[in-house]
């Protein structure tokens, strides 16, 4: 079994009436296997899937150690 690592992502959304993002935003969790965490498509797909509201809208993801 793959050990599981674990991810905490924030949401920030853009408000582009006042080209700045708001001031909320949202932080989840959520567990990865291993193996498939160095996966910019898998990670891609998970957050979509974590975070509602995301699919087929344009998003940046960064990533910090």
């Amino acid at each position: 079994m793959a050990q599981q690592l674990t991810v905490k992502a924030y949401l920030k959304r853009w408000n582009a009436e006042r080209k700045q993002p708001e001031l909320v935003e949202e932080i989840r969790r959520f567990s990865v296997d291993e193996d498939v965490a160095t996966s910019y498509t898998y990670l891609l797909a998970k957050v979509t899937n974590v975070f509602s509201g995301l699919n087929n809208k344009p998003i940046t993801l960064y990533w910090k150690g």
